[in-house]
């Protein structure tokens, strides 16, 4: 299993940047054999960061 979040700041939001991260990731987890990724998604300024 893996765990992992990431960040795009809020400037650089809303242009399929974190899509295309999360997608990579994805594939590079398949390939190694990551049968479970752990994700979740916040948006800064929520709760979750303070």
């Amino acid at each position: 299993m893996v765990e992992h979040t990431i960040y795009v700041h809020p400037g650089c939001q809303a242009h399929g940047i974190g899509k295309a991260l999360l997608s990579a990731f994805i594939v590079g987890g398949q390939d190694a054999g990551v049968w479970t990724i752990q994700s979740m998604a916040v948006q800064t300024g929520s709760s979750a960061f303070r």
